[in-house]
């Protein structure tokens, strides 16, 4: 019986081994084209903590619902938009309504908040050029990155604090 035992406990074991490494990414790990939905929602479904990202264009469904799920877990979630694009501020009522918190970048004349990036749990940093819009997930032709380097994760970070505490707060009225 104890042998029994024992060998069940080994064959758990290197079975749960197995599929450790086998989940396990090798980071970082570059995606091409149209590879990025997948990890992005990835990301988000597994972020236990917090989410802070700062998007030129967020308006993909699958994406919204991700995140309005994951906030519905617990997630902390803050993003930061580029205030020109009509497509993101067609979808901030609907971050709102469910708790999310949204900053817009105060545009100077002419100059964008162009980033594409996103942090998870201050562990794994996704950026490229990928803008979280459908055209952007399934249409064009980008290079994103994802990474777990953490320098990095703390100079974005450093930056994402200071733009935040620069971003215009939403509010009902303005949206």
């Amino acid at each position: 019986m104890k042998k029994l035992s024992f060998y069940k406990l080994i064959i758990n074991f290197l079975v749960l081994f197995l599929f450790a490494s086998l989940s396990a990414q090798e980071l970082p790990k570059i995606y091409f084209n149209r590879e990025a939905q997948r990890p992005v929602l990835n990301l988000i479904n597994q972020a236990k903590n917090s989410i802070e990202a700062e998007m030129f264009v967020l308006s993909d469904i699958e994406v919204i619902r991700a995140l309005i799920q994951a906030k519905k877990r617990g997630v902390k979630i803050k993003i930061l938009l580029d205030l020109n694009q009509k497509s993101s501020q067609k979808k901030i009522p609907e971050f709102f309504a469910n708790g999310i918190e949204i900053k817009g970048f105060l545009n100077k004349k002419g100059i964008l908040m162009h980033r594409k990036i996103a942090l998870f749990d201050k562990k794994f940093l996704f950026l490229g050029s990928t803008n979280w819009t459908f055209n952007g997930f399934h249409k064009n032709q980008e290079v994103d990155l994802l990474l777990d380097d953490s320098k990095i994760i703390q100079e974005f970070l450093k930056q994402f604090k200071k733009d935040w505490e620069k971003g215009k707060k939403f509010s009902k009225e303005n949206t």
